[in-house]
């Protein structure tokens, strides 16, 4: 029995952890190459740079959760961006453009 605990309790914690820590968010946003998102999930921050192909993929997001996320290339800055994190994959797609010190990004 004590065999059994020692294998379930893992597999637990395990299952547990991707519940809580699973969420992706992936898309495209054409228009700014190059340019930086960052990802805020309550006190949890993730980011990286709008690949070539305008695209990008932040992963170990929490899921079912309310976040925002903001675009950066140099000095201009979009205002935050909510979205609310699935279980697994959430997907935005938009197009960004840039005025001034500002981006305006447009889902779609």
């Amino acid at each position: 029995m004590r065999r059994l605990t020692y294998f379930i309790l893992p597999c637990y914690l395990f299952l547990y952890s991707g519940y809580i820590m699973g969420a992706d968010l992936r898309g495209q946003l054409i228009g700014l190459s190059g340019a930086k998102i960052e990802v805020r999930c309550g006190d949890l921050q993730r980011s990286t740079t709008i690949a070539a192909s305008n695209r990008f993929h932040i992963t170990d997001l929490p899921a079912n959760q309310s976040c925002f996320f903001k675009v950066s290339l140099g000095q201009a800055v979009s205002v935050r961006t909510p979205f609310h994190t699935r279980q697994n994959i959430t997907d935005f797609n938009g197009s960004m453009r840039k005025i001034g010190n500002r981006i305006i990004v447009v889902r779609r």
